[in-house]
Parts: structure tokens; sequence; C-alpha cells
């Protein structure tokens, strides 16, 4: 007994290419048998439904043939072996072995001899678990007839049957192949942000794993296979607003924050992972400890192996540096409000000497310090001048230099705790000459005309 297909290879799983080189007319044939040429290999995707159905023939219709499955190498898993069905024979099917053994309906004779089932077909049914994404199964079928007339005669030949042809099917589950896109890669870098200014971060991950395609073939295109989704990787932004796509082949998570004075002189981490929806693969980890200590990971239990290393850190992060003396006006503002807010000092003057003068094109001049509008982070304004302490320079010194007030720089400074925890070469903001000696009222100013 042996098994058959269509000019496909479909019929019975065997490769389209070993088919080609094996039928040049009707009635050849070829053992599959040990040859690896032959097996077929099949593409799936997780939690998808696949059958194959084995068809084999016997050349003697008497005969009756059974499908088996092989236990070396076995079966994958959940995989479901349906039973011998018996075919009908008829006058359209190939010839085995130049055997015109051609038989219509269930029972016409030929040599006398009644065909019961001498062709007979087996499926078998597996949906593959993520767990076994990036896998790939070997399962054997062999054909076996019920005739004893050949006995001894070789080592298939058995008191139970004849045992034919083999013929094996290669099951490669696939797994996705996450990747960032290159605009995304472009944010995984050090950026400056300014206080006030409205800053989103869009992270576009996508699948371009090749496609399988309906007859479980791979496509040569990279369309990928799983829905992903990008979402927030360790602690998040407070205040941020995370809006995460729905999950598709490529999606995204767009991330929206403004930091308020609070941040300055702060630097925040901004991380994001991406994940298929069956977390078999991940985006953005890496284990930490073990073995396997800075290798990418993902959701599956074992990525980080089973010696006490997890899936924990992240590695697709923005590094976020809130400037000192940057500031983006809101709708409304004036430079007045700004100064008190920033400065608790009633003198704007001092920012609209800051700010008065083009320049560049990402530094407006102010025209009229009661029309500023609202600020971007390519258009905002300065709020003082940045000074680096130099070693054994006390925060006080700085400020006696600069006609200010140790009071003034903390405002202006919020991560500085006190005047004694600064550090050499710390950047501090400062607003010169705004002490109370140096400061200048509104009705001075106008006593001076």
């Amino acid at each position: 007994p042996g098994f058959v297909t269509n000019t496909m290879g479909t019929s019975t799983p065997v490769n389209s290419q070993f088919l080609v080189s094996t039928y040049g007319s009707i009635g050849s044939f070829r053992l599959t048998t040990g040859d690896e040429s032959s097996y077929r290999l099949a593409y799936l995707k997780v939690n998808d439904l696949h059958e194959d159905t084995f068809i084999a023939q016997d050349p003697n219709p008497k005969d009756i043939i059974e499908i088996l499955v092989l236990e070396d190498p076995g079966i994958p898993r959940d995989l479901r072996i349906g039973r011998t069905m018996c075919l009908r024979r008829d006058s359209a099917g190939r010839p085995m072995c130049v055997a015109q053994d051609f038989i219509t309906e269930w029972s016409s004779p030929v040599g006398m001899v009644t065909s019961e089932c001498s062709k007979a077909s087996r499926t078998l049914s597996w949906t593959p678990l993520p767990e076994e994404s990036g896998t790939q199964y070997r399962v054997c079928m062999v054909a076996k007839d019920d005739s004893q007339l050949c006995e001894g005669i070789s080592t298939d030949a058995t008191s139970n049957g004849w045992y034919g042809e083999t013929l094996c099917l290669v099951y490669d589950v696939r797994a996705p192949e996450l990747e960032w896109s290159q605009q995304t890669e472009a944010l995984f870098t050090d950026t400056e942000v300014y206080v006030g200014c409205m800053n989103e971060f869009v992270f576009v991950a996508t699948d371009i794993s090749h496609t399988v395609n309906e007859d479980n073939t791979l496509d040569s295109n990279r369309g990928g296979n799983y829905p992903v989704l990008v979402s927030a990787g360790g602690e998040m932004l407070e205040g941020a607003e995370y809006v995460s796509a729905p999950a598709d082949i490529s999606s995204n998570l767009t991330v929206r924050w403004r930091a308020d004075r609070t941040y300055t002189g702060r630097t925040m981490r901004l991380c994001v992972v991406a994940n298929d929806i069956h977390n078999m693969r991940s985006k953005g980890k890496r284990c930490v400890g073990g073995l396997h200590d800075g290798l990418p990971c993902g959701g599956m239990p074992d990525d980080c192996g089973l010696d006490g290393g997890t899936c924990s850190a992240f590695d697709s992060c923005v590094t976020i540096t809130i400037a000192r003396c940057r500031y983006c006006p809101q709708t409304g503002e004036s430079i007045a409000e700004i100064m008190r807010e920033f400065a608790f000092d009633n003198n704007w003057l001092r920012l609209w000497a800051l700010n008065g003068n083009d320049n560049g094109p990402n530094f407006p001049a102010l025209k009229n310090p009661d029309l500023i509008g609202p600020g971007r982070q390519d258009s905002h304004l300065f709020l003082g001048v940045t000074y680096r302490m130099k070693n054994g320079e006390r925060l006080a010194d700085v400020a006696s230099r600069f006609r200010t007030t140790v009071k003034s720089i903390l405002t202006l400074n919020y991560d500085i705790d006190n005047a004694e925890s600064i550090q050499t070469d710390q950047e501090v903001c400062i607003v010169p000459c705004s002490n109370a000696d140096s400061s200048v009222s509104d009705e001075e100013l106008q006593a001076r005309g």
C-alpha cells in the first residue's frame, strides 16, 4: 500500500517539488519512505485549527487499508487523530504502480474480487498553542494492508499485514517577529523637554514575520501574522495620558505629557513594551539574572530560564531631562504672571530682558508682554540664565554674586532640596538682580518717567 495525492500534493500532504521530480507520466511511482524531500512543510499560526488528510491505496482491490501514526517521532500535544475511513474507488483516479485497477462504486469486480476498503483516508487535526510557537514537529504515517500472503519475504511483511509506504509531515509553528518603526527607534535616546510644553511621543511596533498563507505556505512578504499591542513598561509618567491603539499587525501607543515646575532638573524614563496578543514574544524587555541575563525576553514563563532569571528589565526607553530656565507659556499668560509663578518677583522686566530680543527662530522676541501666546517645545521662554557650580562654591556665594537670593534660586530649581545639597558642576537656574535691594518697583519706574 502507498499514499496517493493530487498533482499539487494537497490531497495527501506531499512536497509539491517532490511530485514534480517524480511524475514524468501517468502511473509513475516513487516511494516517499525515508525521503525527506517528500515531506510537506506546513506553516501554522497559533490558535488556528489545521487539518491534514492522508490518503492511501492498495493495488490489490481485496486488501483492506489502514493508516497508522508512527510512535517515532510521535505527535505534538493535543493533536487529534481521526479514524481510518474507507473511500470509494472510481475510474478517475490515478493508477497505482502502473496497475489499471479502476473500480466503480463500492463493489465492481476486478478479477472476480470485490473491493471493500482498498483505498482509505485518515485526518489529523491540530491547533498549536502559544507556547509551541517557534518550534517544528514531524508526524509520520504508514499505510498498512491486511494481507498475509507475503509474510516473511521482508521485515515489512508480517502476520498483521504489509507495512507499506511511510510519509511524514513537518509542522512549523510560526512565532511573531516584533520590530519598532524607525521613527520609534529614534526616540529611544536622551531628549530634553521644557516645563509647560505638551510633549507627544508615538511608539509604533509591527509584527514583521513572513505571512502564513491560507494553503499553509509562507509568503515572501513580511506582512505579519499576529496582532500587536504597545503598552507602558515600568513606572508610568505621573499625569501623562496613555492612548493605546487597538491590537493590529501594526499598532501604536501615544503618550502625551506636560511637565510642571516640580520636575525642573529631573531626569525621567519613559519605557514601552510591545507584545503580540498571545504573549509569545515581547519587544522592549530583557532578562535580569540567571544564564540568560541581558538577553531579550517575552511573555513565556521560561524565557529567562529556570535558574532564577526574571524578565524584568526595560530597554526601549526615552530618557527625558526637564531643562532648567525654560518654559512654554500657556494661553492667556502674561510675563508678569510667569515671573510671579517662578520667581515670586513682580518685576517682569527681568523676564522681558531675557526674551525681548530675537534669539533665533526658536526663541521668539516678545513684542507685547501681555500677548505672548501659547508656547511649544520649539518656541519657549528663558526664565533665567543657567550657571554651573564651581568646586567648593556655596549657593549663598552664587546668590551674592548675581545679586539674587538663595530662596529665589531654590524656587527656580525645584529639584534642589536645600542650599547645602548643591554639588560641584551642578547646573542651577538664576534670575540675576532679583534681590530686594536690586529690585525696581513699578512706582519707582513711573516716578523716573
